[in-house]
């Protein structure tokens, strides 16, 4: 065929017909017709010399069957259909092979993502029935990226704290006076100089003595696999390294971080990932992964220590003069902090802390504020708290997520709930006008009323109406 022949095969009356009839082969179709609805005058004039039967103007479809067109093809320009296809779009694809294939590869991956040692988790399942049923799985395949779905299963099962449940305060929508994002910076007191630090200085990793263990087979297309101890907090960059030999895989906006977060957000019973950077860090925290040990801080106020370092030596300078202090995750690496305090308050809204600092000063007792969902430099410091022998009287807002976070705190510090009850509850309700309570119920193990009356009211509380009675709580009586 010359040019003039494939340069007409390639005109208007010609395009919609080729294109049908080329879907139709790739699909399996060797014999039957093609159509053309609402065909244009060009398209009328090609199928009439075809067929050569005449067809009106005002005709709404136009069929030809394959083996006449084909016939047409081989007579007119001395190569048949499949052939004239192959030469003016390249080759044929057998979409039932292509699907097929498809098919056996998608099955694979799941088998192998389900011999995880999570695969009894619901929030797993969720996730790889998700993956499947949105459609992102066959794009994983298609795009030649399905290994990161074995990556994403074996950075779930390194995961040090997927055995404890998560609170997510982006569950429901906060108010707006909750602030979520700390600073990036600690508030240093009258004097002091904060030194710059790199962010990975402990942390980048793993601590002495801490056993890494094998997990045995290998997931096809990724490290051999291992384990960080329960409980022990790992950089992303190490657990990125640890399960796919390379410390970027898990960069912010990568397909590969954004498959691990869809199952973390699934664990958390969010419906999509978070958009903001803070509300992803949360997830990964809540995991037991370190995004930024700079990001990572808890607001304190009068925590003297009992311990030595600079750290510790800004925390007692600032609780002498009763002023709020921003202590990071990465300080408490490099400078470890042991608070002294035989009792802690821990509340949720910087609000309370503000007013106490305020209002209280150094006559304050000692108060941790968790600025919502603790983050790992706030666990970091109770865990330290605890161990120390420190009682924790702790608060939150009264709506649901408030109650997870004090059930959690419970579970893990044995802390004691701080006017929390359903007492303190309708006294609050009384005091002013309430926003809607949103999200799913949850459990009040401490107060078997208060998520009733939650319930009945269908109204939260925030802990900022109740600041006079929290103040009347944290003043310490005169030496």
């Amino acid at each position: 065929m010359g040019h003039a022949g494939m340069d007409e095969l390639r005109g208007e009356g010609w395009t919609r017909l080729l294109a049908a009839a080329r879907r139709k082969l790739e699909r399996g179709g060797d014999t039957g017709s093609i159509g053309l609805n609402d065909p244009s005058e060009a398209e009328r004039r090609v199928i009439i010399g075809l067929t050569g039967k005449y067809r009106p103007e005002s005709v709404k479809r136009l069929a030809v069957p394959l083996p006449q067109l084909d016939a047409a093809l081989t007579a007119r320009y001395g190569m048949g259909l499949r052939e004239t296809l192959t030469r003016l779009s390249g080759p044929l694809q057998n979409r039932p092979a292509e699907r097929t294939a498809l098919n056996l590869e998608r099955d694979h991956l799941l088998a192998t993502a389900k011999s995880s040692s999570l695969t009894a988790e619901p929030w797993f399942t969720a996730w790889l029935d998700s993956l499947t049923s949105d459609g992102t799985l066959t794009r994983l395949i298609r795009r030649g990226d399905a290994h990161l779905l074995n990556w994403a299963t074996s950075i779930l099962d390194l995961l040090p704290n997927l055995d404890e449940r998560p609170t997510s305060r982006t569950a429901e929508n906060p108010p707006a006076s909750r602030t979520t994002e700390a600073p990036t910076s600690p508030t240093a007191t009258p004097g002091q100089t904060i030194p710059s630090t790199a962010s990975q200085t402990a942390t980048s990793n793993p601590p002495p003595g801490e056993t890494i263990r094998s997990t045995g087979a290998r997931t096809e297309g990724a490290p051999a696999s291992s384990t960080v101890a329960p409980g022990q907090a790992v950089p992303l960059p190490v657990l990125s390294e640890r399960a796919t030999g390379d410390t970027k895989a898990l960069a912010p906006g990568s397909p590969l971080a954004l498959l691990v977060l869809r199952a973390l957000a699934s664990r958390a019973g969010l419906p999509t990932v978070p958009g903001s950077r803070a509300g992803q860090r949360e997830l990964w925290e809540s995991a037991g992964v370190i995004v930024d040990d700079l990001a990572s801080q808890v607001l304190v106020l009068n925590l003297q220590t009992r311990s030595a370092g600079v750290v510790s030596g800004w925390l007692d300078e600032a609780a002498r003069h009763g002023l709020p202090f921003r202590l990071t995750l990465q300080q408490q690496a490099v400078s470890p902090v042991i608070p002294a305090a035989a009792e802690i308050f821990v509340c949720e809204n910087p609000a309370v802390l503000r007013t106490a600092a305020a209002e209280l000063g150094s006559r304050a007792a000692t108060l941790i504020c968790t600025e919502g969902v603790p983050s790992m430099a706030c666990h970091r410091l109770l865990d330290a708290a605890v161990a120390a022998g420190a009682r924790l009287r702790w608060r939150a807002d009264f709506d649901w997520t408030g109650l997870r976070i004090v059930g959690r705190a419970i579970s893990r510090y044995g802390a004691t709930p701080w006017r929390m009850s359903a007492t303190d509850y309708t006294t609050a309700l009384t005091q002013g006008e309430s926003t809607p309570l949103t999200g799913p119920p949850a459990p009040d193990p401490w107060d078997r009323e208060l998520a009733t009356l939650m319930t009945s009211h269908g109204r939260a509380v925030m802990e900022e109406r109740l600041i006079p009675f929290l103040l009347t709580d944290l003043k310490l009586p005169p030496v």
